[in-house]
């Protein structure tokens, strides 16, 4: 049974008070730090009053909590917390980007890219890189690419795709909830130009409704060069504690071909010395 409003604050207000006593602070104390009343701070800890998002992070900062935890103490309250961009060139995000990097190498010969919520593309692996431009040719080279315009694109993959319909409706689902969720302005641009594009389903939504699956899964036919089509499955992970956390929701795509083998043999990749690819990282 979903929480009511009353359950909210109560479970809020024992996040807040077990985050206070686990520094050892009295109300008073944390109230001064927030800059907050203490009697403000006792009815929010005893769910008599609702907390504002800038009350909470005042409170967050007071505790002097991380951006996991602030992010949690949000949820808690049912605000949903601002996920900053995640530069994965900066040297502060090191062990993350060796971490995907690894999960990147270990998926060769399967396809794999690791995009943000709206698809931007961050890092690939190999096979994807020979994949695209086998199938899609330059298009696919560049450093500003986009997962879902990729297929999409009349030129992208949906020309191999005898329902890509039905993965526009996907597509488009998702963005939806990323607008309605986080306000997020670049997921209803994309949605705009995905909208725009020819053959897209005026009534994607209806269509896309009964398509939902978890976690974005979807199955995948592509007609190969031999005019044999086959299914795959393309699979997400989503990188990070909470799909809603307090940094930027990262996601590993990966294509796994029904039939079990992969379709680009590993020996054969592994010998290619002409994979250079701008987000491709080795």
């Amino acid at each position: 049974m979903a929480a009511g409003p009353r359950d909210r604050l109560a479970v809020f207000g024992r996040l807040l008070r077990f985050w206070r006593t686990a520094f050892g602070l009295s109300q008073e104390e944390l109230a001064g730090r927030a800059g907050l009343s203490a009697r403000h701070v006792s009815f929010l800890e005893n769910g008599r009053t609702a907390a504002s998002r800038a009350s909470i992070l005042a409170l967050a900062a007071g505790l002097g909590l991380g951006a996991r935890e602030t992010a949690v103490l949000l949820l808690s309250a049912g605000f949903f917390p601002e996920a900053p961009a995640l530069d994965l060139a900066d040297p502060a995000h090191a062990d993350l980007r060796d971490t995907l990097v690894l999960m990147l190498r270990h998926t060769d010969p399967y396809p794999s890219v690791v995009m943000d919520s709206c698809g931007e593309i961050r890092l690939v692996n190999r096979a994807w890189v020979f994949a695209h431009r086998h199938y899609l040719g330059d298009i696919a080279d560049g450093v500003r690419l986009n997962a879902m315009l990729l297929f999409l694109d009349e030129r992208g993959w949906r020309r191999f795709a005898p329902d890509w319909e039905r993965i526009a409706c996907v597509f488009l689902m998702l963005l939806q909830q990323e607008v309605i969720i986080r306000e997020d302005a670049r997921a209803s641009q994309l949605m705009a130009r995905i909208l725009a594009l020819p053959g897209v389903p005026a009534d994607w939504a209806r269509r896309g409704a009964g398509w939902s699956t978890a976690q974005g899964d979807y199955r995948l036919d592509l007609a190969g060069r031999d005019g044999q089509v086959h299914g795959f499955r393309v699979v997400h992970h989503t990188v990070g504690g909470t799909p809603y956390g307090g940094e930027e929701r990262l996601i590993i795509q990966t294509v796994y071909p029904e039939a079990g083998s992969p379709v680009i043999d590993r020996a054969w990749l592994d010998r290619q010395d002409d994979h250079a690819h701008p987000l491709c990282p080795y």
